[in-house]
């Protein structure tokens, strides 16, 4: 309904040394369904999306991973309240639309390719005690990946202040959720 707070998400990377656990996206979601919130998925990794939907009911969460054109994801995104994934090309692109962001980064340079608005957009980054980075995506020295570090219980304060930031108001391409036309997708 237009009253729903839409989270609009992917749970792939292009390259597997940047992925978070699914089992961190599923502490999110869980979460953010008993605070309210419905998840609208998108991407291309239709199994990993698959995997993750099906812990939840679908009234809460939409997999439309694999279903769209890549405008019909731009118009998805431009829809939605927040987005929330790692570092992926759908986040640029919710950036560039001026949704509310939150994207994890861990092997891969933020100063080079996270968000310049800081108020709109949230970075989650790894321990600053790994001198190991930016890596700029491996091979990782350690063993595992470093976004792996970054667990959830620090990433769904980030989420519910971008939710607050929605409901505020304060993003101005945004008057409110789902009205604006849909022919109108954003500007890049």
């Amino acid at each position: 309904s237009e009253d729903d707070l839409l989270i609009a998400m992917t749970v792939e990377t292009t390259r597997a040394i940047k992925a978070w656990p699914l089992e961190s996206f599923a502490w999110i979601m869980d979460k953010g369904i008993r605070d309210g919130y419905k998840f609208v998925m998108l991407g291309l990794d239709k199994q990993r999306s698959a995997e993750l939907s099906q812990r939840f009911d679908h009234s809460n969460v939409i997999n439309l991973t694999g279903s769209t054109d890549l405008a019909e994801m731009i118009a998805l995104i431009r829809q939605c309240d927040v987005f929330f994934s790692c570092d992926t090309g759908p986040s640029h692109i919710a950036q560039a639309c001026r949704i509310p962001t939150v994207v994890l980064f861990g092997p891969s340079n933020e100063k080079e390719f996270g968000p310049t608005d800081t108020r709109l957009h949230t970075l989650e980054l790894t321990p600053e005690t790994l001198n190991c980075r930016p890596c700029v995506l491996g091979p990782c020295v350690r063993g595992q990946s470093c976004v792996q570090l970054i667990r959830p219980e620090i990433v769904y304060p980030a989420i519910q202040s971008a939710v607050a930031l929605a409901r505020r108001g304060r993003c101005s391409h945004n008057p409110g959720p789902r009205r604006q036309p849909l022919r109108h997708l954003c500007t890049i």
